[in-house]
């Protein structure tokens, strides 16, 4: 009796509360994706769309039917049918979301392989001459394998002292350009060497790019796409 009670108090009623409210996210989800998917404006894969509402009636159908079926087994699982669907709930949900559904969204990241490509080709410079222009997204760092802090160029006079230290890279966006202390030069004003990817649902004004130098100040005849040959 006191075992029962202690799986039906307070924190199991808002766990179930919680892990329904996750399934009707993803029901809302795999809607959204489909109208994407037939508007044609943006290119959501089927494929995720499908898993995504294929896990949402799944969850759906343990929340409505889960006790049923767990109380036939409560007793050779010795675990009560209201603790086995919450449970049941939480494996298909985070299961879902982890082997299915994180794999599927990890092909529209755009900054990593960007900052996986802009690694390759900036191998065999010095350290520090991959530069950022205000600011350093968070997670470049670790793709970029970075040994030391990468440098922050917050004025036009900085860029100009980095572009007549040797040669290197220096990584903008539109924004952050637009927020470059001094304004714009030259550098920028040509296409970049390398440049992130961006879906239709992306922002351009966050798209990075990345200019070459050669260390001969801004203006000059840049490196070729691999920085370091």
């Amino acid at each position: 009796g006191q075992t029962r009670r202690r799986f039906t108090g307070p924190a199991l009623q808002w766990t179930r509360k919680a892990l329904v409210l996750a399934a009707t996210i993803e029901a809302v989800g795999a809607l959204g994706l489909l109208i994407m998917s037939v508007g044609a404006w943006q290119p959501i894969p089927v494929r995720l769309a499908g898993a995504t509402l294929l896990l949402a009636v799944l969850a759906f159908a343990i929340w409505k039917r889960g006790e049923r079926f767990f109380g036939r087994f409560a007793t050779r699982l010795e675990l009560p049918a209201e603790v086995a669907v919450p449970l049941a709930l939480a494996v298909v949900l985070f299961g879902g979301y982890f082997a299915v559904q994180y794999p599927l969204l990890d092909r529209f990241r755009t900054e990593k392989p960007f900052a996986l490509e802009l690694r390759v080709a900036s191998y065999g410079l010095s350290p520090g001459r991959v530069a950022f222009v205000r600011h350093v997204p968070p997670l470049f760092p670790f793709y970029m394998d970075a040994t030391e802090p990468l440098p922050v160029l917050r004025d036009a006079a900085a860029v100009r002292a980095f572009a007549r230290g040797g040669r290197g890279v220096v990584v903008a966006s539109p924004r952050s350009l637009r927020r470059l202390e001094g304004g714009p030069m030259e550098l920028f004003e040509r296409s970049p060497d390398l440049q992130e990817i961006l879906h239709p649902w992306g922002q351009a004004d966050e798209r990075l790019g990345a200019w070459w130098i050669d260390g001969r100040g801004i203006g000059a005849p840049v490196l070729s796409r691999q920085a370091g040959g």
